[in-house]
């Protein structure tokens, strides 16, 4: 479910990084937002090899 949510949110990107803090320009947004994700799909793919889950907060 994670990873599908993660792919959910990469695809809609773009519009995401527009919509969000005025302070940085939106390639700024949208590479620290891919990042973040990045990291939470490798933590997912990480927990899903072993049967474990991810908790986010």
């Amino acid at each position: 479910m994670l990873l599908g949510e993660c792919a959910l949110l990469t695809d809609h990107l773009d519009h995401i990084a527009a919509a969000t803090d005025p302070a940085r320009t939106v390639e700024e947004h949208r590479h620290q937002i891919a990042a973040r994700l990045a990291a939470i799909e490798d933590a997912a793919r990480r927990a899903q090899a072993i049967g474990g889950g991810v908790l986010i907060w």
